[in-house]
């Protein structure tokens, strides 16, 4: 996993990890699809039986209508796909200083501690 691999690059001082769950959306879409995909048949097989030009020109317009919608589902379903099996991973490397400071008359040295990442530090006696 590329997680686990980035994390051997130093130390891992924090690591958020979000994700949606699109499998109910994908389910969804799926259903819809298979509700389009017999709306389609049965307007085709209409279609072959229209026995006037009104009937079929209505055939054939909801027919193109049934087709977009039914494409657009299709490539809803390949969008959600593609969003997971291309996932982002943000990467923020740094290097964190280490400060000191000889503190002026005393001769001691004084050193930033960082505690956590979204701290900016103490100072402590290092001696």
């Amino acid at each position: 996993m590329a997680l686990s691999r980035l994390s051997q690059v130093g130390e891992l001082v924090d690591q958020q990890i979000s994700a949606d769950d699109v499998t109910e959306r994908i389910v969804d879409l799926q259903s819809q699809i298979i509700t389009a995909e017999a709306s389609v048949s049965r307007l085709r097989s209409f279609l072959e039986t229209a026995t006037n030009l009104e009937n079929l020109a209505f055939y054939e317009r909801e027919l193109l209508i049934r087709e977009t919608d039914l494409e657009r589902l299709r490539g809803q379903v390949r969008t959600l796909q593609d969003q997971v099996a291309l996932a982002t991973i943000t990467l923020a490397i740094s290097q964190l200083p280490e400060r000191s400071v000889i503190l002026p008359n005393t001769g001691m040295r004084w050193q930033e501690l960082r505690l956590q990442p979204t701290t900016s530090g103490i100072i402590s006696d290092t001696g």
